[in-house]
């Protein structure tokens, strides 16, 4: 981790005093061993020369005005820490796009991290956010993606409150990169164009609450229902997206449909994009989970559907968890010859999302009480990255994100 403690700037130009530490996901603190890192930094419109910081602090002086960036291009392994008025100026420079799409993927992706670790302000990471709004490059939307569902899986257990401000801010974050590049494919896509669309439409069928995403999901679904050979109809890199978004605002019949889709399938790939979507169907997850574990799917996909009711809200998390230890002795003998990796995704599906340290020890109690030897490694990290997201949900919690007032400044 290189760290910015402070900057002064005299002269047109501006030097940043550097801290270099080890680091860590949890936050913890490293045994102090330096490294020689690269300065690679960029300011608008120009690179700078390349210096080496062998020393645990070093200063290094650049031309003063607008952002700076360092590790520039996303090419060394390691984090860079702003304060929070550099921070502020990169976030000028993701909304005017001065600021290359490998680095504004790569600052956020940073910045969750460490706020992750409890060495950023949540608050920073809403703002540099909410830069977003204009996004339209499909590289810097997977980092995006990946930043919003990971705060989605954790705020999901925490705050009603802040979890609600939450996904209003995401839904009016994806709206308008959403509508620019639609539903149609377009011949002058190209590969990024459909990587971009794809990774949209994902997010849509999560976030979304617009009348007319939901509409065309289900118009979607309704011709892949009624002909199963009509790819043109809902392509397959956005086929789980609209199956989700349909069950999600659905009932019994769309979960129907659904499942003659499975039924209809003509190949494993086909077979998963159902699967990955039959859990958010809230009416239905224990209906799912009976049905994935009845023999009715191929042991080497059924927590497929396990994974998609746990992920698919707070509820699903807890049916699961119930279920799976109800069921646990028959789930054991189901896997008994099988590869341990299974077993470790269902238990992943079953609880890894948790959010509080009370479900860590829960978790703890229930597997010395039903001990599984080979898959103690996975268990342990599991407890691991619980207790992890529950130190930074009680950060959240305990930072200004409670307040409507900062929600309302994120839009102004």
């Amino acid at each position: 981790l290189v760290k910015i403690t402070g900057a002064t700037t005299a002269d047109g130009s501006t030097t940043l005093q550097l801290q270099q530490q080890w680091f860590l996901a949890d936050g913890s603190a490293g045994d102090g061993r330096l490294w020689t890192i690269p300065l690679i930094t960029s300011v608008p419109g120009k690179a700078q020369p390349i210096q080496f910081m062998k020393d645990a602090t070093h200063a290094l002086t650049v031309p003063a005005g607008g952002w700076v960036k360092l590790n520039a291009g996303q090419t060394v392994p390691c984090r860079v820490q702003y304060t929070p008025e550099l921070l502020g100026l990169l976030a000028t420079g993701i909304s005017d796009k001065t600021l290359p799409p490998a680095d504004r993927a790569g600052l956020l992706l940073d910045t969750y991290a460490l706020t992750k670790a409890g060495l950023q302000d949540p608050a920073e990471l809403l703002r540099l956010l909410a830069a977003f709004k204009d996004e339209d490059n499909a590289t810097v939307w997977s980092a995006l993606s990946t930043v919003l569902q990971a705060l989605d899986k954790i705020l999901v257990g925490g705050s009603p409150v802040i979890y609600a401000s939450f996904l209003n801010f995401t839904a009016r974050l994806i709206a308008l990169p959403a509508t620019k590049v639609g539903w149609i494919p377009k011949t002058t896509d190209g590969h990024r164009g459909k990587m971009l669309r794809a990774t949209l439409i994902g997010l849509v069928g999560r976030f979304s609450t617009r009348e007319e995403d939901l509409a065309e999901a289900r118009k979607r679904f309704s011709a892949l229902a009624a002909n199963p050979s009509d790819i043109l109809a809902c392509p397959s890199d956005s086929r789980t997206s609209v199956f989700q978004a349909v069950l999600r605002w659905g009932g019994p019949a769309e979960y129907a449909q659904l499942k003659g889709l499975f039924e209809a399938a003509q190949s494993d790939a086909e077979r998963k994009q159902v699967l990955l979507a039959l859990g958010f169907s809230e009416a239905s997850h224990v209906q799912t989970l009976d049905w994935t574990t009845s023999g009715a799917v191929k042991l080497q996909d059924f927590f497929y559907p396990m994974m998609s009711v746990s992920s698919s809200s707070k509820a699903g998390l807890e049916t699961t968890w119930q279920y799976f230890q109800t069921h646990f002795q028959r789930l054991h003998t189901m896997l008994a010859t099988a590869s341990p990796s299974l077993m470790d995704a269902v238990i992943g599906s079953s609880c890894a999302s948790f959010t509080s340290t009370q479900r860590a020890n829960e978790v703890v109690a229930f597997f010395e009480a039903h001990p599984l030897p080979t898959n103690q490694r996975r268990i342990t990290q599991i407890v691991e990255g619980i207790r992890v997201n529950a130190a930074f949900t009680s950060r959240i919690e305990q930072s200004g994100l409670g307040k409507e007032s900062f929600w309302q400044s994120l839009s102004a």
